[in-house]
C-alpha cells in the first residue's frame, strides 16, 4: 500500500501531462483541419479531446482513496471511457464515408467544437 501511495503524484503528474498535450494537439488539429478543410485533421483533433475525457475519467478514479468507492468509480470510468471509444469508432467511419463538405454536420459553433451527436 506504501509503494501504492507514492505512486499517486507520480500517475497525476503523467496524467497531467497526457492532458494538457491532448489539448495543445486538440486545438491545433482541428484549427488547421478547418483551415485546410481536411476532414482527418479535424477527426484527429476531436480524437486528441476523446483521449481528454478518457484522461479526466482516470484521474477522477485515481481521485478516490477509499476503496469501495474507487472500485465504485472505476466502473463508471471504465463505461464512459468505452463509451469515448465507441464514439471515436462512430466519426471514424462517419470521416470515411464521407468528405469534408459532406461531414459539415459534424463541426458547429463557428467550426470550433465537434458534435457527437449527430
Amino acid at each position: 500500500m506504501i509503494q501504492q501511495v507514492r505512486a499517486y503524484p507520480f500517475a497525476f503528474a503523467l496524467l497531467s501531462v497526457t492532458l494538457l498535450y491532448n489539448v495543445g494537439e486538440g486545438v491545433i488539429a482541428i484549427t488547421s483541419g478547418l483551415r485546410s478543410e481536411s476532414i482527418v485533421l479535424v477527426s484527429f483533433g476531436v480524437d486528441s479531446y476523446l483521449e481528454v475525457l478518457a484522461t479526466a475519467a482516470v484521474i477522477w478514479r485515481l481521485s478516490y482513496r477509499d476503496d469501495e468507492a474507487g472500485e465504485r468509480a472505476e466502473g463508471r470510468a471504465l463505461r464512459f471511457i468505452g463509451t469515448t471509444f465507441r464514439e471515436r469508432v462512430t466519426l471514424a467511419v462517419k470521416a470515411l464515408t464521407c468528405g469534408m463538405a459532406g461531414c459539415a454536420h459534424l463541426v458547429f459553433f463557428d467550426g470550433v467544437t465537434a458534435s457527437f451527436l449527430s
